[in-house]
């Protein structure tokens, strides 16, 4: 190829919009990998330090999926209402879920933030990178 046959490519050539469906796809995900860990945690409780650091990248909060019983696992992960846009970056919903236990089956739910930055890579493409967290729910 020629050198004058060389194509730019701006930083805006590869910005990337995530799709609501996405989004959910994205934090079932996360939320499928934190039950995964707290699992983990229950099975290997000596382990215990190296699991709460990873599970405290999922959140900062005690979310009550913490105090389940063992041998729990959970079903039907779905958002309830819309999502809140809090920021340019900051989108907040909630995911809804069903818990199994040994002894009952019942709903529960989490806040779910995802937040969004741009990721440069290699000087010339731009990759939105989307971070979910899980909140606990406050009253206000």
């Amino acid at each position: 190829m020629a050198a004058d046959n060389v194509m730019e490519a701006t930083v805006t050539d590869f910005e990337l919009e995530v799709a609501p469906e996405s989004l959910l796809r994205i934090s079932t995900q996360k939320l499928n990998e934190y039950v995964e860990l707290l699992k983990l945690k229950q099975d290997h409780p000596d382990f215990e330090s190296e699991i709460n650091a990873q599970l405290s990248s999922f959140t900062k909060d005690h979310l009550p999926l913490s105090d389940y019983p063992e041998e729990f696992t959970i079903s039907d992960i779905h958002q309830i209402g819309d999502t809140r846009l809090e920021a340019d970056s900051l989108e907040l919903f909630t995911l809804g879920f069903t818990v199994h236990t040994n002894s009952k089956t019942f709903k529960d739910s989490v806040l779910t933030r995802v937040s969004s930055k741009l990721d440069y890579t290699q000087y010339t493409e731009a990759v939105t990178v989307k971070k979910v967290t899980f909140l606990k729910f406050t009253d206000k």
